[in-house]
């Protein structure tokens, strides 16, 4: 061995690779694999983004009682074959078509 070999091998010092831990506190790798709980996660936190926001900003999210036109027109039958017989039929007829009318005014 070479005197060079010798104190290059003092001054030289290798650093070692430090351990392989887990991280504190993370749960064991159990259940679904990362990846499906990660998009999991992405696709809650992305939809509960999504309300929120619509709640905040005011805005209407598609229901299925807007791509339905007939919406106004079968509440309101329901609500007259509700009514009852005699003397309240006329009243409670007129309360149904009023329903109907702010029922259509509140779609536009």
């Amino acid at each position: 061995m070479s005197i060079w070999s010798f104190v290059s091998s003092i001054l030289w010092e290798e650093a070692e690779a430090p351990a392989a831990s887990s991280a504190p506190g993370a749960p064991s790798a159990t259940g679904a694999p990362g990846y499906l709980r990660n998009a999991v996660r992405f696709i809650v936190t992305g939809g509960t983004a999504m309300v929120l926001t619509a709640q905040v900003a005011g805005i209407r999210l598609a229901a299925p009682v807007d791509a339905d036109p007939s919406y106004c027109v079968v509440q309101s039958e329901q609500c007259k074959a509700r009514c009852p017989t005699g003397a309240l039929n006329a009243g409670c007829v007129e309360a149904c078509n009023e329903q109907r009318e702010q029922c259509r005014a509140d779609e536009g």
